[in-house]
């Protein structure tokens, strides 16, 4: 199971918990508390909690399909690199893969930032 924060306490909702709306929060606490590259690289994060990143898009394969669970699901490879040039390969997969190739190709040449919220750190096939 991936959690995605190391707070130690979460909160339960029952059958009978009423939820009302309130007020916006302030900007400061939207929770994105991105994670330098070099520690997702070297091993130092623990993997059993998401990740946020940031990066500028340096490359990206085409989508493909691939067979996962019986079914076909698209997938990208991209490679991120933060403001210190240090590159991490990321995989994207179903209709993350599908949107970031779709608008990639409507902006050739573009400068394109990639942020990515509750990012799951794994090995697949030998590639981080």
């Amino acid at each position: 199971m991936y959690r995605t924060t190391s707070h130690p306490y979460r909160i339960g909702f029952l059958p009978h918990t009423k939820i009302r709306n309130c007020d916006d929060l302030p900007a400061h606490l939207d929770g994105f508390n991105p994670v330098k590259f070099l520690e997702i690289l070297d091993g130092t994060l623990n993997d059993d909690y998401l990740v946020d990143v940031i990066g500028q898009l340096m490359s990206i394969t085409h989508a493909e399909d691939v067979p996962v669970n019986g079914k076909d699901t698209k997938r990208v490879s991209v490679e991120l690199r933060d403001e210190n040039d240090v590159r991490l390969p990321v995989v994207l997969w179903g209709s993350f893969a599908e949107y970031i190739s779709a608008n990639v190709q409507t902006a050739p040449g573009s400068v394109v930032i990639c942020v990515i919220k509750y990012g799951k750190i794994k090995v697949w096939k030998g590639i981080l």
